[in-house]
């Protein structure tokens, strides 16, 4: 076999790959984006994926779409989207590699503010501020170690659950189950943070609330979804 027939191959074998590669991400991130949680991905799936592989393709993708953020928001070092590289190795077989994007975000001045409950409720407040600043706009910062170590409980669990603990703390996009959490989250004195609103160029720092609402338990039951000394870790619910 010539070594021009030999590289030939070995670019068909390389893109072969690549393409199977991307067709199943795109089917994963598709799901990602209509709502599915990691969990409801792996069921849906036409093709066998770990649970493992399933979060960090969701965590990637999230990455590229600005969903979430590991920079504080306004930083100027929001990455852009992946470009795909073509490169050679030895003996002439070829390769992608993923490079990262030119950043897309401009620095922003923050005015600093402190939530109150004379601005009203927290969800009015959470809700009036994303509708004027718009979904993409809006973040907060998120603490997923110090969620799983507490007491409180969401009905979107899966949803946190299925995200990688790496890096733990990041910012991730104020859509409508995000809201939800941070509501619930609240009510249940859970959450201690920053809210960023970028067009409005708010930074809102929330510290929990003292007069807390406790979840409401059924019999028996305790503040992890445990009876007695197990318990089946949440129920699943989509977007």
């Amino acid at each position: 076999m010539s070594d021009r027939s030999r590289e030939s191959d070995c670019f068909r074998e390389a893109l072969s790959r690549f393409s199977g590669e991307v067709a199943n991400k795109g089917a994963i991130c598709h799901l990602a984006d209509i709502g599915y949680t990691a969990g409801q991905i792996v069921d849906a799936l036409d093709f066998p994926a770990p649970f493992s592989r399933v979060q960090d393709v969701m965590w990637e993708h999230f990455l590229e779409e600005g969903v979430i953020l590991c920079e504080e928001p306004g930083s100027g070092k929001r990455r852009g989207k992946s470009v795909f590289v073509k490169e050679y190795g030895p003996y002439g077989r070829t390769s992608f590699r993923r490079a990262a994007g030119p950043a897309e975000e401009r620095a922003v001045c923050w005015s600093d503010c402190r939530y109150l409950p004379s601005m009203g409720t927290f969800a009015s407040f959470l809700r009036g501020r994303c509708a004027a600043n718009g979904e993409a706009c809006s973040y907060a910062f998120f603490d997923l170690a110090g969620y799983r170590s507490g007491q409180a409980r969401v009905h979107d669990t899966e949803y946190l659950e299925g995200l990688p603990v790496r890096p733990g703390r990041f910012y991730h996009r104020l859509d409508d189950r995000m809201q939800r959490i941070l509501c619930e989250l609240y009510e249940q004195g859970a959450y201690e943070g920053a809210l960023y609103f970028e067009r409005s160029q708010e930074r809102v720092q929330v510290s929990p609330q003292r007069c807390a609402r406790v979840p409401f338990l059924k019999r028996g039951e305790d503040q992890n979804g445990a009876f007695g000394k197990r318990g089946d870790g949440g129920t699943r619910s989509g977007i």
